[in-house]
């Protein structure tokens, strides 16, 4: 299971949410942000990780990125 990192005003329940709905996810962990944050993730244009996927959690949207696991 990869980590999951959670952003400024993201509460800490969605956590199983992630976990489940990203179960195949193996190689990159996820960070959780607000919908349209200030500051996402960057990684270079055509880079598969550039792309957010959205998630529901008690009727607000956040989006899920993945990122390179720290070494």
């Amino acid at each position: 299971m990869v980590d999951v990192e959670l952003t400024f005003g993201v509460p800490d329940e969605i956590i199983p949410e992630v976990q489940k709905k990203f179960k195949s996810e193996t190689k990159n962990n996820l960070r959780v942000t607000k919908a349209k944050p200030s500051y996402a993730p960057y990684y270079a244009a055509g880079d598969p990780r550039a792309e957010h996927e959205a998630i529901k959690f008690n009727g607000t949207e956040y989006w899920v990125w993945r990122v390179t696991p720290g070494k």
